[in-house]
Formats: C-alpha cells, structure tokens, sequence
C-alpha cells in the first residue's frame, strides 16, 4: 500500500512512472504554486500544527518534550519526523496546513504519551519509565 503512494504509473498522460513525492516537491517549490499564495517560515509552526493538533495541542506540546527529553527511541524518531517533515515544508514558499495531514497520527500519538505520562503520574506505582496504561478497576 505504501508503494502505491510513493511510486505510481502516471499511464492517464503519458505512461510513465512517477514519483509521487518529487512531483509533489517539485510542482509546489517551483514558482507556479507561488500563484496561490505564500505564506511566511513560520507558518506552520504557528498555525498548520496547532490547527492540526486542535484541542490536543497541550497534550501534543508535554509529549513532545517527554520524547525529547527522556522518551525512548523511537518517540524521538517521531518526533524528529514532525520537525523534520515541517522544516523541510517550511522552506517552500506555497504553504498549506493539509500538505501536514500525515502527520496527525504522529502528533496523537505525542498527545498519547502524554496523557500516559499524567495517568501514570496520578497512580501510587509511578514510574516515569513505564508505558503500560493500567485499567483500573473503577474503568
């Protein structure tokens, strides 16, 4: 499934294979998606992820400082992958926040991480290692 979203057979033109994301980069870094608008560097810092996160951007904010901070493997490689992803966005002039729409799994999974953290936290047994979410028995 993957590979059908990153190398697809463009046979409606012209019949040849195609990169999807370097068609992708390579139409909206040109100057012609600059005839839809640009928007500044900072744009999808300050609007794209919060838009994005919603109502879970705090939760989103403490996940990604636990991944960074003390947070195993691979929730850094997450987060590095939204930092990155955003980055690398962030140097094209045309900006919109749905070019970040894959990375709302990633970002719910930073908010879940956080919200396992505080659950965690309010339990007798804390321990900021821990990543087992414990049913009580009131649930």
């Amino acid at each position: 499934m993957a590979c059908c979203l990153l190398f697809t057979l463009d046979s409606a033109y012209n019949g040849v294979p195609t990169l999807t994301l370097f068609t992708f980069l390579r139409v909206n870094a040109s100057s012609v998606s600059l005839f839809y608008g640009s928007a500044p560097w900072h744009y999808y810092l300050t609007q794209a992820l919060p838009l994005l996160a919603g109502p879970a951007l705090p939760f989103v904010l403490h996940g990604a400082y636990l991944a960074f901070v003390h947070g195993p493997r691979h929730l850094k490689l997450l987060l590095y992958t939204v930092v990155w992803t955003s980055a690398v966005f962030s140097c094209i002039g045309h900006k919109e926040w749905r070019f970040l729409h894959p990375l709302v799994p990633v970002i719910h999974l930073l908010a879940a991480r956080s919200l396992l953290s505080l659950h965690d936290r309010a339990s007798p047994r804390y321990s900021p290692r821990s990543t087992v979410l414990r049913i009580k028995r009131t649930h």
